[in-house]
């Protein structure tokens, strides 16, 4: 068993999310974080509720519409605010899938969520030694989805 975790943008949920219903795969936790990676260019977020709130992004300009500034996703996108340092929103994926499932799980993701642009995000891949189920002590691959 792995465990992949994928940190996405926010706006490329929904397509994730479809991504790994046709795939068979359901149980995926959801969480909501900001962070900084290595960009060095001014990158969009989509997602005006989050980015409002956060103290620790510099919002450069309101930009209504359209995208087309080249550091952004080649797709146009509809975008709310523009930010040029500091943590950004996104979202991340955890899943738990057997060694067989990893490959498609991945290339399903790749196609759902690149764009060509800095931002678009990343996928770990990690060892699952063992697993618990808390209610009963089940081990192993029973309590596994």
């Amino acid at each position: 068993m792995k465990k992949i975790i994928v940190i996405i943008r926010n706006e490329r949920v929904q397509q994730s999310k479809v991504a790994l219903e046709n795939l068979g795969i359901n149980g995926v936790a959801v969480l909501r974080v900001s962070g900084q990676g290595r960009q060095k260019y001014p990158l969009c977020t989509t997602d005006p509720e989050f980015s409002l709130q956060q103290d620790n992004c510099v919002s450069l300009k309101q930009k209504p519409g359209l995208n087309t500034n080249r550091h952004c996703p080649a797709d146009p996108v509809p975008i709310k605010r523009e930010f040029k340092r500091g943590f950004l929103p996104k979202t991340m994926l955890i899943m738990i899938v057997s060694k067989e499932e990893v490959l498609p799980v991945v290339h399903a993701l790749i196609t759902a969520n690149q764009s060509g642009s800095h931002g678009d995000g990343k996928i770990y891949i990690c060892p699952i030694v063992t697993a618990l189920d808390i209610r009963n002590n089940d081990p192993g691959i029973i309590v596994l989805p």
